[in-house]
């Protein structure tokens, strides 16, 4: 029969009703059931950048004999994904399961799911004076407006003009364009560009 840790006492007593034998039994268990501690996910940095990963800590239960538990991990939706390790990362989107069991047997499982941003997309609308970008000859009076969408917000904007080094703009729209091609860099908080 199952019992709980404790001491118990077994008495041995014949047909007779002598008592041969009596004896305290002590059962024990682990100081603390198998739990995960703490749990750190980083999510992806960049769309499609497949940087993630997933830090836990584990406590209680009882240890192997070289101080370890073992961990099995997969990911929904994903048959070919397994990892043995405590931490996982180079991770691409998805919710990642982690199993880990102590050297008795006993287990626990958490799930966890990584993220990642929507892919960072700039497009910029020009200026339009009957037709044209610009309303005169000579004229500097050009403008984009950018829209930009996805990453990680806030934005940095670097903007260039071909064949004109001493152009620059660090703002979102320019204004005040001379005829030209413009290029804008948009990178985001993670370093996405």
């Amino acid at each position: 029969f199952v019992v709980k840790a404790g001491t118990y006492t077994v008495s041995v007593t014949d047909a007779n009703g002598c008592q041969l034998a009596e004896e305290n039994i002590t059962l024990t268990q682990p100081d603390a059931p198998l739990t995960i501690d703490s749990s750190i996910i980083q999510n992806i940095s960049c769309f499609g950048a497949d940087d993630g990963s997933i830090d836990i800590t584990v406590s209680g239960g009882t240890v192997n004999s070289g101080g370890l538990y073992t961990f099995s991990w997969t990911k929904l939706g994903d048959s070919s994904f397994s990892a043995t390790t405590e931490d996982i990362s180079n991770l691409s989107p998805g919710t990642y399961i982690v199993t880990i069991t102590d050297a008795n047997g006993c287990s626990t499982s958490e799930q966890y799911t990584v993220t990642e941003p929507q892919l960072l997309v700039a497009s910029g609308t020009k200026s339009s004076h009957n037709g044209f970008e610009i309303t005169c000859n000579g004229a500097d009076d050009g403008s984009i407006d950018l829209t930009v969408s996805g990453g990680t917000s806030p934005y940095v904007y670097s903007w260039t003009k071909t064949g004109d080094d001493s152009y620059s703009s660090s703002s979102e729209d320019v204004s005040d364009l001379s005829p030209g091609t413009y290029q804008v860099n948009v990178t985001d908080a993670n370093g996405c560009s």
